[in-house]
């Protein structure tokens, strides 16, 4: 798998755009048998195979904090859809799931709604320079309300770069899994197609 270093909090390593550095951030994908039928036909579009690989992308950019929150229920672009989508009956549309603030837990701590997601990320990077996501897998596990709701688990690794450690430490290796509820929103160009709903990672010994 292709590695791409997007930077770290001094600044040094390759800035790339997401979009051209998203081949790195492939996991294969998983989809078992759902009610009877492949989960994949929900997916087919690739929507939510480039919200994943999006997400790991700006989740290793430190200056993406403001992209990254808009990857969760609650945000702004969430409430203005709302607004904008009416009774949400558009014959051929594909179905759009509500919305409420996204929960989020990272070991034992846990947050829920934007302004507490927010201080997570930014406790994420305090004692870190340099941070590499490696997605191995991803299995779809449920899909809800005609495809509007999907619940997945991934697998992969993190490389970190303590802030402390020398130039020339290799970065620590820690590998980890991930279980999700992302719900699909209305696409109309303002950020991603889905929304995390709730987002928990367990990082493994």
């Amino acid at each position: 798998m292709a590695q791409v270093e997007l930077g770290g909090q001094d600044g040094t390593g390759d800035q790339q755009d997401h979009g051209e550095a998203l081949g790195s951030y492939r996991p294969e994908y998983v989809f078992p048998l759902v009610d009877g039928q492949r989960s994949a036909v929900v997916i087919e579009d690739g929507s939510v195979q480039d919200f994943v690989s999006g997400f790991y992308a700006v989740s290793d950019d430190p200056g993406g904090t403001e992209e990254w929150l808009g990857y969760f229920a609650g945000s702004d672009a969430d409430d203005e859809n709302r607004e904008d989508e009416g009774d949400g009956h558009d014959e051929g549309a594909l179905p759009v799931a509500g919305s409420a603030a996204a929960r989020v837990a990272l070991g034992d701590r846990q947050v829920v709604g934007l302004a507490e997601i927010r201080a997570l990320r930014g406790s994420m990077w305090e004692e870190v320079r340099r941070r590499r996501h490696r997605l191995d897998k991803v299995e779809i596990t449920a899909v809800h309300d005609g495809g509007a709701r999907i619940e997945y688990t991934i697998y992969g690794t993190v490389l970190l770069t303590p802030r402390d450690a020398a130039a020339e430490a290799s970065p620590q290796e820690t590998r980890w899994h991930g279980f999700a509820e992302i719900e699909r929103r209305r696409r109309d160009g303002r950020g991603p197609a889905w929304r995390y709903k709730s987002y928990k990672v367990v990082l493994l010994p």
